[in-house]
């Protein structure tokens, strides 16, 4: 769990330059609490990411991530191009799957309001695609 005071980006992958990620790109789950805004990155893993009330990011990364935003209006981040991923919206979640097997992975949203990628931002409104 982090802090409810907790600000800024929190790293579960590995950064030689940020020392607390030594330990980190071993997590396999992270809770935020607390209202603030945070950035989660997750690792190669698969990884568990639940939100505050804050409105956050979350960058799952490789692995079959399940990503619970939670309150606030949240957004998943991918790596890669609109294209290359299929988005298949279900009655309770959205599934995000990246074409490109060493990229993004599998990535199950819940209350996660938009998707990130690097030509488009997506909007998930009442489980349906804007």
């Amino acid at each position: 769990e982090l802090s409810e005071n907790f600000k800024g980006v929190f790293s579960m992958e590995f950064d030689k330059n940020v020392s607390y990620t030594y330990k980190s790109q071993h997590l396999l789950a992270v809770t935020i609490k607390g209202e603030n805004n945070v950035a989660l990155i997750g690792n190669n893993y698969d990884n568990k990411m639940n939100g505050n009330q804050g409105d956050n990011s979350f960058q799952g990364n490789g692995g079959n991530d399940i990503i619970d935003g939670a309150k606030g209006v949240d957004t998943a981040v991918y790596r890669g191009p609109t294209a290359d991923y299929k988005i298949n919206i279900l009655e309770d979640r959205i599934e995000v799957v990246d074409n490109n097997p060493d990229r993004d992975g599998k990535d199950t949203l819940i209350n996660v309001e938009s998707g990130k990628f690097v030509d488009h931002i997506v909007s998930f409104s009442n489980n349906s695609i804007h």
